[in-house]
């Protein structure tokens, strides 16, 4: 709990401690089934200007006791940053434009890395309906999802 999340948006977010308010996709009224570890980026464009006081001006938190984690995790972080931008040129590129041509579009872009785990869910438990991330919409150029295991954790 040394690493919870914070006013930063970074962080350990424990599981049942969020529930999603403003959606206009359902309401959900009972806590995510889910537990996360939230990073963005560590960028000199947010610790400067008028971004100085702003949620993204924070640095990354690591868990001491989880060795090798923060390097395995800023590999992925890497390795989907270089996806996101050649799926940006695939973009340009499908609207029959130079291969470049959003790039002026996403020269600082905030990319937020959210590690999810949900765990098994009873559906017997309740008559209300319980979600590992309750229905609502992103707000993102890309978003992406996979699933995988970090070597040595579950």
């Amino acid at each position: 709990m040394h690493i919870k999340y914070h006013r930063y948006l970074r962080g350990y977010l424990p599981l049942t401690i969020s529930t999603l308010k403003n959606s206009g996709l359902g309401v959900a009224k009972k806590p995510n089934q889910s537990e996360s570890y939230i990073l963005t980026n560590e960028s000199s464009f947010y610790d400067a200007g008028k971004w100085t006081e702003s949620v993204f001006a924070g640095k990354n938190v690591w868990p001491a006791q989880l060795p090798d984690f923060q390097k395995q995790v800023m590999n992925y972080y890497h390795e989907m940053s270089v996806l996101s931008r050649r799926l940006i040129n695939a973009f340009s590129l499908a609207l029959n434009l130079s291969s470049n041509y959003l790039d002026p579009y996403f020269t600082d872009p905030n990319i937020i890395l959210r590690l999810l785990h949900y765990p098994p869910v009873s559906t017997t438990s309740s008559s209300e309906e319980v979600y590992g991330s309750a229905p609502h919409t992103d707000y993102a150029a890309l978003h992406c999802s996979c699933r995988m295991k970090l070597a040595g954790y579950r």
